[in-house]
């Protein structure tokens, strides 16, 4: 639970999806200095007000069912104000008070946990032994290169469709950090998808702006397909303890586990046992069945045909952020929403409006070059003329 106000401060900002640039931008502060004070490494300003201003903004920012819900929890409130003057007082009452009392159900735990103090000791339990399975285990990114191979080869050596269930919310870089396997890993990927293959894949918007863009530009020759069914899960995770999950369906899984930061010796296991993977995609189901569609995608057989998306998103007033890059352009509104078009054929716009999501691509596009919004800009009003 949050406790000081930067503790706070960063919980709101994380489900608005509001970036240090945006609230540094309303209240008039360097985004550096709103980074050091969610991080608690600086203190409030002495000469300007900073929490009520903040509160007023943020609470703007508050649109969607699930920011609703989450703020509601962790202010202890019935229900999420839906006058904004007492979204904006919650919001500065929360950000100010004082650290709180127990809740009923902390004292109920901890009455538990003293009556459990009082049972006797030595009670058995009949444990059933486990079933032994063999497993194919990888360690570090190498390893997992090496077993993602293996699980792709096996699936596309075969010639059949097979449906792929994907989620992973571990650091990327495995995956982008030798030239070859991701040239090996997108010509395979491509192959089950030749061969009749489906991909139900979960995306994690928790990542920061650049990662997030790789993901999406290594995954945009893939979605062209048709093939994919991309989802995000709403409700947030601490990012502390992360997980990949690849399963074929019925045939093969390969996982792993991971903390953040963590280097070196990780654990990955390549799995084919019937049950295990059937209990596997089990988990994946659950899991899917919390989240949502993570973008629109609207297919074209010509340029004009994505003339209203595009012409959309330009007439937009809210400040932008763009770029162009081989074959796609980006562009990006703050706070409401971003925009991917193909430039070549198949063209293909992706719409996306999960306010973390774009939040991070906006961070993103915000460091490059000052050039980068114009060419962008640029290109999308030549398509629509």
């Amino acid at each position: 639970m949050a406790e000081s106000y930067a503790e706070k401060l960063d919980l709101i900002m994380r489900i608005t999806g509001t970036g240090n640039a945006a609230l540094g931008r309303a209240l008039s502060f360097d985004p550096s200095y709103i980074s050091r004070i969610r991080n608690g490494k600086r203190g409030l300003p002495t000469g300007q007000p900073f929490l009520a201003p903040a509160a007023a903004y943020l609470a703007g920012r508050v649109q969607n069912d699930y920011q609703k819900k989450l703020l509601a929890e962790a202010m202890s409130l019935p229900a999420w104000p839906e006058n904004r003057q007492e979204a904006e007082g919650a919001l500065l009452a929360f950000l100010t008070s004082k650290p709180r009392t127990p809740s009923p159900l902390e004292e109920m735990l901890k009455g538990l946990a003293e009556a459990m103090r009082t049972q006797p000791a030595g009670r058995s339990y009949g444990a059933e032994p486990g079933t032994a399975m063999e497993a194919m285990t990888y360690y570090g990114a190498k390893g997992k290169r090496d077993g993602v191979f293996a699980f792709l080869t096996d699936l596309a050596g075969d010639g059949e469709p097979h449906e792929l269930l994907l989620r992973s919310d571990e650091d990327m870089s495995w995956l982008v950090e030798d030239p070859s396997f991701a040239r090996s890993w997108l010509g395979l990927m491509s192959s089950l998808i030749e061969h009749g293959g489906r991909i139900k894949i979960i995306h994690s918007i928790s990542r920061d702006g650049s990662e997030m863009w790789e993901a999406v530009r290594s995954w945009l020759p893939l979605y062209l397909s048709g093939a994919i069914e991309p989802l995000y899960c709403p409700r947030l995770r601490d990012g502390i303890c992360r997980r990949t999950i690849f399963i074929a369906r019925d045939r093969q899984a390969f996982i792993s586990h991971s903390v953040t930061g963590q280097q070196g010796n990780r654990l990955n296991l390549l799995l084919r046992d019937k049950s295990a993977v059937a209990a596997l995609t089990e988990e994946f189901e659950a899991y899917a069945r919390l989240c949502k569609p993570l973008m629109d995608i609207v297919r074209a057989s010509s340029p004009k045909e994505l003339s209203p998306v595009i012409r959309a998103c330009l007439e937009m007033k809210e400040p932008v952020c763009g770029a162009r890059t081989p074959g796609a352009v980006l562009l990006c509104r703050d706070g409401v929403g971003a925009l991917v078009v193909t430039t070549a054929e198949p063209f293909v716009a992706f719409s996306i409006t999960e306010g973390r999501m774009v939040s991070a691509l906006w961070n993103y596009l915000e460091g490059l070059p000052s050039g980068s919004t114009s060419a962008a800009l640029a290109a999308l009003e030549a398509w629509v003329r």
